[in-house]
């Protein structure tokens, strides 16, 4: 009966040691699950994010790629723009130019034949019985009594103003202005691109 009364309550603390080992154990075993559901649910969110944030990384560098697209096209276009304005800006100005030289030679021609009693230069120089021989840009060759000359329009008496007029100031006030109109039109085709699909300044051109 001693030996009973010993092993019951031992019996009984070791069941009861057990029991509580197996709760504990069964506690942590829930409690990791737990945690493992926790992570999974951490890992399964970090996942989605990461997807969404894909999506808008592709969406983005398909909207560069478009844009790259868009500019590239763009500077072709305005490439072109300006090789289409100096083509016709070059046309203008070689059409101009033609008719100025027209001009210059129909005026030139005109005088070829002409005579003065007298031709005058700035240094005092007179040439009597003068006859127009030739003419271009720098000046006038012309016999005269006791042979020929050719002088250059800086250096005849401005008393002949009308044929330094008509032979030289003219015609260079002419290649200036066509100059000028060159300079002005090639600048305001490149501020204002719309420019291209206008007409060039007439007025010059009649």
């Amino acid at each position: 009966m001693n030996k009973q009364h010993i092993l019951i309550p031992l019996f009984a603390s070791l069941y009861l040691a057990l029991t509580a080992c197996q709760e504990e154990k069964s506690n942590r075993v829930q409690l990791t699950e737990q945690k493992v559901a926790l992570l999974e649910k951490e890992v399964s969110e970090l996942e989605e994010e990461q997807a969404r944030l894909d999506q808008i990384y592709s969406e983005t560098l398909q909207r560069i790629k478009q844009l790259e697209k868009v500019r590239e096209l763009a500077e072709q276009r305005e490439a072109q723009r300006l090789t289409d304005d100096k083509i016709d800006i070059d046309f203008i100005y070689q059409k101009r130019l033609r008719f100025i030289k027209a001009e210059e030679l129909l005026t030139w021609q005109y005088y070829i034949g002409k005579k003065y009693p007298e031709i005058h230069l700035m240094d005092g120089t007179t040439y009597k019985a003068a006859t127009i021989t030739n003419v271009d840009s720098k000046g006038i060759g012309f016999s005269h009594t006791i042979g020929a000359a050719r002088i250059a329009y800086d250096k005849i008496s401005p008393e002949h103003k009308q044929l330094i007029k008509d032979c030289k100031t003219i015609p260079t006030k002419q290649r200036a202005d066509l100059e000028n109109y060159i300079v002005e039109e090639t600048q305001a085709r490149r501020e204002l691109p719309s420019k291209a699909r206008q007409p060039l300044k007439r007025p010059l051109l009649e």
